[in-house]
């Protein structure tokens, strides 16, 4: 049992799959919050495995062990990239022999069909052997990681060892044999009046009778293989509920014939009914997954976006250190729109600094100022980090979380039985039901749905619970309130977590104008600066509206204090 699981690529043994194969990470809500059905669609480079490209991301691991493994069979896909197009080229055939596996495509079938089954399966199973082998032969002293290093061993020794040589001495004999029995001559004996009263099996040959070309027939020419061409045409043999006594016979004749000359071939496959094809169709999925991910680090790069192998810190840490961070989504989205690379030189990067001097952000800052991008873009990197994925940064320095929790803002709906503010209030108590001091929350305008002054009590209690649990999180608000709230709430709530502001900001032009930078800084909140910049921008700060009625005639000067001229 221990052999299946040597050749895995995603687990470096049994136990680590046992205890960490079943985790779920991330809900349905998550899911969508995070956009994760987008990047598994980016990933998947065979539709066939989309979903299980998919679940590779929602139950990604937090065990370093694990990680690391899979973080270091990418890297060898980055630094060998003819890699991925050789074992591109390898996944039809063990696809094929993932399909031979399938017994129910002879279910029922008699013995000959089954024993020419059996004998195609161990065909493809050596082709495969010998493919992996010349792939891996290439690549040898170029991998450096555990897993391709184990699957090589394992490839070496299957072929050296006594049961594979005798099986790849053996398998051209038996296709020989098999092939010898290609079609079969039958004699018809004629009475008086050329009618047919008896027939028998003559010769079991090893070429197909053939139809003779109707040129043949004109101009009278001989081939090589005239003795195995037909002289009248060809009788399909229709398949019957009540077949005559004579066909009944005939066939009968035929089986027997064919059992006595199958029955050495069926002996000679059956010593091999032991071999496990299973070791190799299970690396399917799993190849799929990494040549995917090597194809989607490759097309990110192509459009200027930094890919880096994160270093692991353990769970306890609680960091999380990314350099010149980007949102994935944002980088696809933008690119086809804008058709390539010009789209990509335009993004923001972020750092993103989870540590001792900050546990909990409190972001603030404009509308459309990248808030809840910048929040995405941690829980993907997380996300993409734990399934063993290279992340969209320069550099990175990352601890596990055990889960990730995301509560973005609903919008109105008429079925929500407890009202928006109530299946908001809902979900944040579950998530503190369930969420340790080693997991990641991510809130976007979360408790919105009420007025400022109930939104900010309730927030107040939200990240004081938050900080207390000591976890990592993002609240990304309007509450410039709750931030400005960071020094006090350190100072007098318990817990090992830090509150800190952090600020999306804005730029200011010579006339005072403001546009959005889209950078993410430490920084106490500029509300006010904010809220000026956005009247001034849509037209309804007070000078511009007293403006707008002063030229529609609806008021006068002196109406507003000013002395009249």
């Amino acid at each position: 049992m221990e052999e299946a699981y040597v050749v895995s690529l995603l687990w470096p043994s049994l136990e680590s799959k046992e205890k960490f194969g079943h985790s779920v990470n991330l809900t349905e809500q998550n899911i969508f919050d995070l956009g994760i059905d987008q990047i598994a669609q980016e990933i998947c480079s065979n539709p066939h495995f989309l979903d299980e490209t998919k679940q590779m991301l929602l139950h990604f691991c937090s065990d370093p062990a694990v990680i690391q493994y899979r973080l270091d069979i990418i890297e060898d896909f980055v630094i060998n990239p003819a890699l991925t197009s050789y074992f591109d080229d390898i996944i039809p055939v063990i696809h094929k022999l993932d399909s031979y596996n399938d017994g129910k495509f002879v279910a029922g079938a008699d013995l000959f069909r089954k024993m020419a089954w059996h004998l195609q399966t161990l065909n493809v199973y050596v082709e495969c052997l010998y493919k992996l082998n010349s792939i891996m032969k290439k690549f040898r002293y170029n991998i450096k990681s555990k897993g391709l290093r184990m699957l090589d061993d394992l490839i070496e020794t299957t072929l050296k060892s006594a049961q594979f040589q005798s099986l790849a001495a053996e398998l051209p004999l038996l296709n020989g044999k098999l092939q010898n029995m290609s079609s079969v001559t039958i004699g018809i004996n004629l009475d008086s009046e050329l009618r047919p009263v008896e027939a028998v099996f003559l010769s079991v040959e090893s070429n197909p009778i053939k139809k003779r070309s109707i040129l043949s027939k004109f101009l009278g020419l001989n081939s090589n293989e005239e003795g195995y061409m037909g002289i009248s045409q060809f009788h399909s043999i229709a398949k019957k509920d009540t077949p005559t006594p004579f066909e009944n016979a005939l066939f009968d004749d035929l089986h027997g014939i064919f059992k006595g000359a199958f029955l050495p071939i069926l002996a000679t496959i059956r010593q091999y009914t032991s071999i496990n094809t299973r070791l190799i169709t299970s690396l399917e999925r799993e190849l799929c997954f990494y040549i995917g991910m090597a194809k989607y680090i490759e097309k990110l790069e192509a459009l200027g976006i930094q890919m880096c192998k994160p270093m692991i810190a353990p769970i306890e840490q609680r960091i999380c250190r990314i350099e010149n961070l980007v949102d994935p989504i944002l980088a696809m989205k933008m690119s086809e729109r804008f058709h390539g690379r010009d789209a990509i030189t335009s993004i923001v990067t972020n750092d993103i600094e989870f540590g001792p001097d900050g546990t909990v952000f409190i972001l603030t800052g404009p509308n459309q100022g990248g808030k809840t991008t910048y929040t995405r873009s941690i829980g993907l990197a997380q996300v993409l980090f734990q399934a063993g994925c290279y992340i969209p940064g320069s550099k990175a320095h990352m601890s596990p979380v055990d889960r990730i929790f995301t509560h973005f803002s609903l919008e109105e709906k008429p079925n929500i039985e407890f009202g928006r503010l109530g299946e908001e209030s809902k979900r944040l108590a579950d998530i503190f039901e369930y969420a340790t001091r080693y997991s990641l929350l991510l809130l976007n305008e979360s408790l919105s749905s009420t007025s400022p002054g109930e939104s900010l009590y309730l927030s107040i209690d939200i990240v004081k619970g938050i900080k207390l649990l000591g976890c990592r999180a993002v609240f990304a608000t309007h509450l410039h309130e709750l931030a400005a709230s960071v020094d006090m709430i350190n100072s007098e709530e318990e817990g090992d977590g830090k509150l800190i502001s952090m600020v999306s900001c804005v730029k200011r032009s010579e006339d005072g104008k403001a546009t959005r930078t889209y950078k993410v800084v430490p920084s106490p909140p500029q509300g006010r600066s904010f809220a000026e910049d956005i009247a001034n921008q849509y037209g309804i700060s007070l000078n511009q509206i007293r403006d707008t009625l002063r030229k529609r005639e609806l008021i006068k000067d002196t109406l507003l204090g000013e002395s009249s001229k």
